[in-house]
């Protein structure tokens, strides 16, 4: 923003972006008129989607494999790679929408960028957001936010939920931050059963 001469702006950021907005907001408040965070939590740490699936399972899990199978040592040889060095095309397309409603054809245009995205870089992003927790610093939040969540999120559950609403409640009562959360969808995922009461599809905390 500095680079481009932008003051002030308007900062929205998804999933893994929502954590890089939330940085921006806590650490320069007087850059951001407002804050939407979409599919968010207050923490990464044993996230057990980025943990076992992302982390364990696949990085150091089945690409370990492939990336030792062809006589190189994981991880030193493998921040240079690619997912197209391990043709893993196939992984993003079977794994990024897995929403039976999603078209998979809205994920080609991305399928070769990110093959060419550097193994490092999943490694190190892995790790980074699995130490990221910024429940404390959250209390502190003064910009104006609005956080959107949909019942079937695969990554930040209900639990999660929860627990950001209570930290947002405390932001608009210590430093008078107006905050939104707004709920999408009423059917719980099956692994995670939750009672919904209709009345509270949308909040003001």
């Amino acid at each position: 923003m500095k680079a481009k001469n932008i003051n002030r702006a308007s900062l929205a950021g998804h999933s893994l972006g929502s954590f890089v907005s939330q940085s921006v907001a806590l650490s320069h408040p007087e850059m951001i008129d407002r804050l939407v965070l979409v599919a968010t939590s207050t923490k990464v740490v044993d996230n057990p989607v980025i943990r076992d699936f992302v982390l364990k399972d696949t990085i150091e899990g089945s690409w370990r494999l492939m990336i030792e199978a062809k006589g190189k040592k994981f991880p030193t040889d493998a921040y240079e790679m690619t997912l197209a060095d391990l043709n893993a095309q196939e992984w993003i397309a079977k794994t990024w929408a897995v929403d039976v409603a999603a078209d998979p054809a809205t994920l080609d245009p991305y399928i070769p960028e990110t093959a060419r995205l550097r193994l490092g870089t999943w490694i190190g992003v892995a790790k980074a957001v699995l130490a990221t927790d910024n429940t404390e610093q959250l209390k502190t939040l003064k910009v104006p936010t609005l956080v959107l969540w949909g019942t079937q999120d695969t990554i930040f559950s209900d639990d999660d939920q929860k627990n950001l609403r209570q930290v947002l409640q405390a932001a608009a009562k210590a430093n008078g931050a107006v905050v939104y959360w707004k709920q999408y969808g009423v059917v719980p995922l099956e692994r995670s059963p939750i009672s919904l009461d209709h009345s509270q599809l949308r909040q003001t905390c």
